[in-house]
């Protein structure tokens, strides 16, 4: 970090807004990036403060995993309920910033954000949007940005080589990208060379994205054809139940388990009594799970996605990639469990990738690279940001519409509207 200490002088006192949605006792990726992320930025000398509409009941806010993890931080959260109405969620944030007066705005995943996000920027205060997954929400809000200029952010930040290439792909080749990958801790010690081959899933339990239950009969397979193999299934999700009806009536008895959720402490200390780690998904972005893993020392076994999976592992080299889930997967499975020099020389490989380009140390680093190049560009305003009389928000857009209903309520009032008409005027009668 010490690339960073002149940053941390010219800029203490600097202040960033995140926001982010939560759910309890839910964790995905990218909120495990922003637990890890956001301590470290605010130790490195900027004043974070957080954005949080949470999946919760009104007054039960903010019990949530991560804004319980971020207070316990010393990071200020304000919070209210989630809503899909993402204009009126867009004021509250505009109300939020006009209170903490950001330097700089992180709209992150969050719909109502990305509208949020160009009254900052017009405001001279920078605005950046995260890209976190090859996905149809993703490519909407580029098409979005496409369609509706005023709503660029100023900078995109995207987690993979493919996502930023995505957003030159989509915007031009002057759209304004970094390329900032997740950055994962490395314990101190690896997975130890077991004779026996403990395959690990950690993740949600759902199939879309997951196929979780292709994945589990996967295992079962495996577990059921090699005397050797184990396998543990650790998360959550709308699964759960159909998982576990799957391991009961498999043959492989306890040798397949289904577990947690776990907290990340747990899921680390599992990770290290563990010989691979396993991700068969249709698409992802940059699997954090999957990185942790291999900072263990853990064997990842993968299918060829387009987005992080390219960059992280190479066949042969760190890690196995499969073709699919059934004997390409079984296959790679049985050389593994067959040949512990393969094992440990892959494991090793994939622990120094993560140790040399991966590490929560250069994640953080080039977020406080960005926050400097951006704060230097731009400058910070010395007017006080004002909440804009109006707000002016685009057509949805594609799949931005599960976080935006407001067409849909505006359908209804005017049809409640009809029917009070016509029954005033006596049609309805």
């Amino acid at each position: 970090m010490s690339d960073f200490s002149d940053t941390v002088g010219k800029f203490a006192g600097a202040k960033a807004l995140f926001c982010l949605y939560d759910w309890p006792n839910k964790v995905g990726g990218p909120n495990i990036w922003a637990m890890r992320l956001l301590p470290e930025l605010a130790r490195s000398g900027w004043e974070v403060e957080v954005a949080a509409l949470c999946h919760c009941e009104p007054g039960a806010e903010y019990s949530t995993q991560i804004v319980r993890h971020l207070k316990g931080h010393g990071i200020k959260v304000h919070a209210m309920p989630y809503t899909q109405h993402a204009i009126d969620a867009a004021r509250w944030l505009l109300r939020v910033a006009s209170q903490c007066q950001p330097d700089i705005f992180i709209a992150n995943c969050v719909v109502s954000a990305f509208y949020a996000g160009r009254y900052l920027r017009e405001q001279d205060r920078p605005s950046i949007i995260v890209l976190h997954s090859d996905d149809p929400f993703h490519h909407s809000i580029l098409e979005m940005a496409k369609r509706h200029p005023a709503f660029l952010p100023s900078r995109f930040v995207a987690v993979s080589r493919q996502l930023a290439d995505l957003v030159v792909t989509t915007l031009g080749c002057d759209a304004g990208v970094s390329r900032i990958p997740y950055g994962v801790p490395v314990p101190d010690r690896c997975t130890p060379n077991q004779t026996d081959l403990t395959l690990l899933y950690a993740g949600r339990f759902v199939v879309e994205q997951k196929q979780i239950l292709q994945v589990t009969r996967a295992l079962i397979t495996c577990a059921e054809t090699y005397p050797s193999v184990r396998a543990v299934l650790c998360g959550d999700g709308t699964e759960r139940t159909a998982m576990l009806d799957l391991v009961k009536k498999s043959t492989a008895g306890n040798r397949v388990q289904v577990v947690g959720p776990l907290g990340l402490a747990e899921v680390q200390d599992l990770m290290l009594r563990s010989g691979a780690i396993v991700l068969l998904s249709d698409y992802e972005g940059l699997p954090i799970a999957l990185m942790e893993g291999m900072a263990c020392g853990l064997v990842p076994i993968v299918t060829d996605m387009r987005s992080g999976i390219p960059e992280l592992v190479k066949d042969g080299q760190n890690g196995m990639v499969v073709s699919d889930r059934g004997p390409s997967f079984l296959e790679a499975v049985g050389r593994l469990q067959q040949d512990q020099d393969l094992r440990r020389r892959l494991g090793q490989n994939a622990r120094k990738t993560i140790i040399e380009r991966y590490s929560d140390a250069a994640g953080t680093a080039g977020w406080l690279g960005l926050f400097q190049e951006l704060s230097m560009k731009e400058g910070r305003s010395r007017r006080p940001f004002v909440v804009p009389r109006r707000i002016r928000v685009p057509p949805v857009v594609g799949a931005l519409g599960r976080e935006d209903v407001r067409f849909s309520i505006a359908r209804a009032v005017r049809g409640r509207a009809r029917r009070l008409r016509d029954f005033v005027t006596g049609r309805g009668r």
